[in-house]
């Protein structure tokens, strides 16, 4: 509960959305917060932004616990579930 209040107050205190990004009319949407293990959750930020920009997501970083906040539709989150594990995955060993 404390998470989902800090994850609000994150996305409703401050101007995080993009000047392009335009959520959706009339679609619902759900804060996720994604702790991350091995990728840097700032840069992880950005390819998300950049790649899910124009869909109005919203993301923001809680550096303390390396975690990412995203807010978006059900569907889109779902599609950012699986890129943020892909690159949650451990560097391979060369």
């Amino acid at each position: 509960m404390r998470t989902t209040l800090l994850a609000l107050a994150l996305f409703f205190g401050g101007a995080i959305l993009p000047a392009t990004a335009q959520p959706p009319p009339g679609v619902p949407r759900t804060v996720r917060i994604f702790t991350l293990k091995n990728a840097d959750a700032e840069k992880l930020r950005g390819i998300i932004l950049t790649i899910f920009d124009r869909q109005g997501v919203t993301a923001t970083v809680d550096s303390r616990t390396n975690a990412l906040l995203v807010a978006s539709d059900a569907d889109t989150l779902e599609e950012i579930r699986k890129l943020v594990e892909e690159l949650d995955k451990p560097a391979k060993k060369k």
